[in-house]
């Protein structure tokens, strides 16, 4: 087993951003953009006036759940930025070359294609809100309202606490499958493993519903849908599973990564 040292693993880590530091700039800047173009165009910019705080609120809910739902799919596609900045020989002989372990420099990778798009967003999406607040005060005479506060009261982290688990846990299921897809597909690795996951579910989906319906017109059998604990852990143990297998061939074509790939495939 390969060994793990935690200085070195900073190194690698620290290299790896400042390889990407342009990246994760960008995304940044373009987060932001993107936060204070709604949350202004949302509170009436051209009333020049007081105006209440629940009112304000009001207006805000809509492009709350915009920027929920563009946070949410953002967060899942990251995966597929793996290895995105190895894109010619040189990059790659530069990344075999590191030193360091294969596990280090994978999961240098794996936080810095995950975590790191978390921090960068919400850094975006917190810097938005402070300046759309000031925006505001300086508009509506000290009237203000957080985006961020109706984002989390009205968007995914506002679900119950068992929805909100499942919610997470399959949204990393989803995260990890992307990075596997990042780790496998070659240019545009979002998109090729989005077209693989919506083709995969739908067939598994004819499948199931051409299996239940061979189960209920040939056969005298019932169909029984666990229920409570079980289903959770059942929940669990699936999504677990696809993770940990998501990560293990992950981290195997990236063992393998050559200098010089097929166009569509890093194998």
């Amino acid at each position: 087993m390969e060994s793990f040292d935690l200085k070195r693993f900073g190194q690698v880590c620290r290299r790896l951003y400042i390889v990407r530091r342009k990246d994760y700039l960008k995304i940044f800047f373009a987060a932001l953009a993107f936060f204070l173009l709604l949350t202004i165009f949302s509170c009436a910019p051209f009333h020049w006036g007081e105006i209440g705080e629940e009112l304000l609120a009001a207006q805000f809910v809509s492009m709350a759940g915009l920027l929920d739902n563009f946070a949410k799919l953002f967060l899942l596609l990251c995966g597929s930025f793996f290895i995105s900045d190895l894109k010619n020989k040189q990059e790659r002989i530069a990344e075999l070359t590191l030193p360091g372990t294969n596990l280090e420099k994978f999961t240098a990778r794996l936080l810095g294609s995950t975590l790191a798009f978390v921090l960068v967003l919400l850094g975006a999406f917190a810097l938005g809100d402070l300046l759309q607040q000031a925006f505001c005060m300086l508009i509506h005479k000290g009237a203000h309202v957080s985006m961020l506060k109706v984002i989390c009261n009205t968007g995914s982290l506002s679900f119950p606490a068992p929805v909100l688990f499942r919610f997470l846990l399959i949204s990393w299921t989803v995260n990890a499958l992307y990075v596997l897809g990042g780790a496998f597909f070659n240019k545009a690795a979002w998109l090729k493993t989005s077209i693989f996951l919506i083709l995969s579910f739908t067939l598994f989906a004819v499948a199931m519903m051409l299996f239940a319906y061979f189960i209920y017109t040939q056969t005298s059998y019932e169909f029984y849908m666990p229920e409570g604990h079980f289903s959770t852990a059942l929940l669990v143990g699936i999504n677990l599973a696809i993770i940990l297998l998501s990560y293990y061939f992950a981290y195997r074509i990236y063992t393998r990564l050559q200098t010089v790939n097929n166009k569509w495939w890093n194998i």
